[in-house]
């Protein structure tokens, strides 16, 4: 069990790696490599876990009814733990849609036909003519790369739901109470692995977005209005990697077999 987890971990490392060096779905300075890798590590945890939901071996026998349990996700996901998560998810959500939103409305933007000669064959994706009247480039980590991060985000999450899903409903150890004090701990133990890694996935892609915003709003048609905004997302980003960090922890920790072993 720890050892598929490790094991998800070491691959989730090494295919973000990957990504990033061979700057797969790159746009830019390889940003959508940078974005998605706290979401493919995430996603590749809690695949790993799943794997090893599924290769745990169904009991033979048949069970006594009067052991049988009836188990739910809720029963291994706190009440706390739900609402954080869910939190995670609407605010990131909010998070790519009000930045985007509010970053396409800084300024008019400008056709790159009209602004090709003046920027070379390849013109900036974004120009906007500023308040002073001049045109500005903007340092966008890209509108294009959002279907990218949604996408493994929604991987991670939907594989987490069915990894939740399999680790309450799959058939219990009837024959040793033993083994059955020992597969509960190992429910427990793989679902709080699982929360982590969706707080992985969410808060390093929050933290991801917001510190490319920060940037984008600092340096684009600057203006009182878009310093608060780039303030806001500094902080924002800082906080993200703050609760990532904890979130990491945890889930090293999750994928110890000592945390569980006393």
């Amino acid at each position: 069990m720890y050892k598929w987890r490790r094991g998800g971990m070491a691959v989730g490392f090494a295919v973000a790696t990957l990504l990033f060096l061979t700057n797969a779905f790159q746009t830019g300075a390889g940003k959508t490599a940078f974005l998605l890798i706290g979401p493919l590590l995430g996603a590749c945890v809690v695949a790993a876990i799943l794997i090893s939901e599924l290769l745990i071996a169904t009991p033979t026998g048949s069970l006594r009814s009067a052991r049988l349990k009836q188990r739910r996700i809720r029963d291994y996901v706190s009440r706390t733990q739900t609402l954080l998560l869910t939190a995670l998810t609407i605010g990131f959500l909010l998070l790519m849609v009000g930045t985007t939103a509010a970053f396409l409305n800084i300024a008019p933007r400008i056709p790159s036909d009209e602004v090709r000669g003046d920027w070379g064959p390849t013109p900036p994706e974004f120009v906007f003519l500023c308040p002073s009247g001049l045109p500005e480039d903007a340092d966008f980590w890209g509108i294009t790369n959002i279907p990218w991060i949604l996408s493994v985000a929604a991987v991670g999450l939907g594989l987490s739901l069915f990894a939740l899903r399999r680790i309450a409903t799959r058939p219990p150890y009837d024959s040793d109470p033993t083994l059955q004090d020992a597969d509960e701990r190992q429910r427990e133990s793989s679902a709080g692995a699982v929360v982590q890694a969706c707080g992985v996935l969410l808060t390093s892609s929050s933290a991801a977005c917001a510190y490319f915003m920060s940037n984008a709003f600092s340096f684009t048609c600057q203006s009182s209005h878009t310093l608060i905004l780039g303030n806001v997302m500094q902080v924002f980003s800082y906080m993200s990697t703050a609760a990532l960090i904890y979130f990491l922890i945890t889930l090293a920790r999750a994928c110890s077999p000592r945390v569980v072993a006393q």
